[in-house]
């Protein structure tokens, strides 16, 4: 319970992973965009459970991905789409994939990836990406 708070004031926030409830001191309410960015720029940040897709491409994929606190793939976070059948994950050459399906990451496929290796930074913190079009990868500039 809110106890009366405004969703900003509440400092304690809790996820939901499909079968149970967790403390999540990675998720976070502010009223202001500079204190939004400051904390995307901390190390908090890489803590994050909920990560949001915005990929005009690809409309089915957009929305909110929630990491599967239980699952880890090639030793990094996985994220599933919250209202839908998109997957977050890396792929054994240590790029970031998005799947349209959850076999895409058994078989290191996906129709968005990001170009470089993330050595291990949160697919947010990618600064490019690509997508598949017609078989081969084309840059989203």
């Amino acid at each position: 319970p809110h106890g009366g708070k405004l969703p900003h004031q509440v400092l304690q926030w809790q996820h939901h992973d499909g079968s149970a409830w967790y403390n999540d001191s990675g998720i976070k309410v502010t009223t202001s965009p500079s204190d939004f960015e400051a904390f995307c720029r901390s190390e908090d940040a890489e803590e994050h459970s909920s990560l949001w897709l915005v990929a005009p491409r690809f409309p089915q994929l957009q929305g909110e991905y929630r990491k599967q606190e239980t699952r880890k793939e090639r030793s990094q976070p996985v994220w599933r789409q919250v209202s839908g059948e998109g997957w977050i994950f890396s792929t054994n050459k240590g790029r970031w994939f998005i799947s349209d399906s959850e076999e895409g990451i058994a078989n290191n496929r996906g129709v968005l990836a990001s170009t470089t290796q993330h050595n291990g930074s949160a697919p947010y913190r990618m600064e490019q990406w690509q997508f598949l079009s017609q078989g081969s990868w084309q840059s989203d500039q």
